[in-house]
């Protein structure tokens, strides 16, 4: 991308601080804003569904905009700025924007590639500082740059240090130690490139790459190649005093009574710690479908940034740079969301249609995606089918109010049934949260339950090793390891551990 002396006089003053205030930019931000620019049948269907669905789900707030033919045809807001509050939110109203953030931090990267100070295809170990060991030089060199943008990198879910628990917000940043301590000593999961498992520490360890090419800090590497660009002028990674003020506060979304806070995560911001508003992201949305576009067209000699998808995914999935793929009857979405126990967000957009959905919310959860799919098809004119409901959000508030026999029990009686559906992640991820909670009896009991509904799946029967291993319990710890092993011979984190726990 070219840059007249104007602008490159403007980065350099505004990437000093990035919190300064900036002479272009209006934080002025006006009482009320809407938009409504579509047929008026549907705006009032719009309106009564998402009022239907905060009724259900007791959800204080949403912002919502629609993107059509170039421009933000529908943006409303709905609900209050707070619980005690009679501020009525809209389209300029702040939200922390959680995992959405990740098609940023791939906006970067495809930038920095263009400028040649990062390779797609080189070891990450090419950008780590000389503080990694040895060993962990040699454990990440297979990791290369692509295979944490398309989560193929064998990293793990979370950082390890982050101790935080599901459902309350993370207050303590993580450090640079922080990563290079997790570095050093973790397991990789799987063979970097085998597989597809989504990954925050990826991310974050992404965003650690291009400051260390780029001498520059992520706040400054948003501002420089996504919030100035796009004209994004309350997009950022630390909200001034002023913006602030129309930050929406957020609510548990395991219990949307209780008030909860931002979040604050330091090196770990590439993966989900963004602000933004609808009126900003709708600019990026405008952008972004018309990329898409044109992207087969034989006049652009330069790739453009947003571009973010690859046809290489692994397990049937098209996922790259933080955006994801599919296709419909009439043409092709592109999406991603974000959840961080407390603000919620999804971003889908149809380059066929000229098309796109963006939902913020102060209070998150699956109904947002409900949500999303029920509006998008409308705008699409798709057939909606009611999804299915999970039957492990079922199945833990059972064990919660009556214990483990009677949940599963329940869970026995209806796993069989279409109104339900069965997720092996999301019992995976029950069993963790008690495992954080240091619960380690429930969390065994729902891993061994697990084990019995997916006996092909190596991932559960290497949390249970875990859980076995965090009780003491070495030999069955060591049964469990080594069978996740016989199911995938290229699981390092079980060969790791097997060699520690057969020493």
């Amino acid at each position: 991308m070219k840059l007249n002396s104007a602008l490159i006089l403007f980065l350099i003053v505004a990437l000093s601080n990035c919190a300064q205030k900036d002479a272009e930019k209006n934080t002025n931000i006006s009482k009320s804003l809407s938009v409504s620019l579509l047929d008026k049948d549907l705006m009032h269907w719009i309106d009564q569904k998402v009022d239907s669905v905060m009724l259900a789900n007791d959800t204080p707030a949403i912002s919502l905009g629609i993107v059509k033919d170039g421009q933000l045809a529908f943006a409303n807001g709905y609900g209050t700025m707070s619980r005690t509050s009679d501020d009525v939110v809209n389209a300029l109203s702040l939200y922390q924007i959680g995992s959405d953030t990740k098609k940023m931090t791939g906006i970067i990267v495809n930038n920095l590639v263009a400028e040649k100070k990062i390779e797609l295809n080189n070891s990450i170990t090419n950008y780590l500082p000389e503080k990694l060991d040895k060993k962990a030089i040699e454990k990440l060199k297979p990791i290369k740059v692509i295979h944490l943008l398309h989560h193929q990198s064998g990293l793990p879910g979370r950082a390890p240090s982050n101790k935080r628990i599901d459902g309350d917000p993370m207050l303590i940043p993580y450090t640079e130690n922080n990563m290079l301590n997790d570095l050093n000593t973790i397991s990789l999961e799987f063979q970097p490139g085998s597989e597809f498992r989504y990954s925050n520490f990826g991310y974050g360890v992404l965003g650690y790459l291009c400051e260390r090419v780029s001498n520059k800090p992520y706040c400054d590497l948003l501002l420089q190649y996504v919030a100035h660009p796009y004209s994004m002028t309350n997009t950022t990674t630390e909200p001034t005093a002023e913006q602030l003020q129309h930050l929406v506060t957020p609510y548990r979304k395991d219990d949307n009574s209780k008030e909860t806070q931002r979040y604050i995560m330091g090196k770990l911001t590439p993966a989900g710690g963004v602000y933004s508003n609808i009126t900003d992201i709708s600019k990026l949305m405008t952008h972004h479908i018309k990329a898409y576009q044109h992207q087969n067209n034989v006049d652009n000699s330069i790739e453009n940034p947003l571009i973010l998808t690859s046809e290489s995914d692994k397990q049937g999935l098209n996922y790259g740079f933080g955006l994801g793929k599919s296709k419909f009857d009439t043409g092709t979405q592109y999406g991603h969301g974000g959840d961080m126990d407390g603000f919620g967000s999804t971003y889908l957009f149809s380059p066929e249609h000229d098309l796109g959905l963006i939902i913020l919310t102060s209070s998150g959860g699956r109904w947002i995606g409900e949500l999303e799919k029920e509006i998008f098809y409308k705008l699409t004119n798709q057939t909606y089918t009611l999804p299915k409901k999970s039957l492990i959000d079922f199945f833990s508030k059972v064990m919660e109010e009556k214990g483990f026999n009677d949940a599963n029990s329940w869970l026995d009686t209806h796993k069989d049934s279409e109104a339900y559906y069965l997720s092996e992640e999301e019992m995976n991820n029950l069993g963790y949260t008690f495992l954080q909670q240091q619960e380690i009896d429930k969390a065994k009991a729902v891993f061994i339950l697990n084990t019995k509904l997916f006996p092909e799946s190596a991932n559960v029967y290497d949390s249970l090793g875990e859980a076995y291993m965090l009780n003491d319990e070495i030999d069955l710890a060591i049964e469990n390891y080594k069978k996740s092993l016989e199911l995938n011979p290229v699981n390092n984190n079980a060969i790791e551990i097997l060699k520690k726990l057969n020493q």
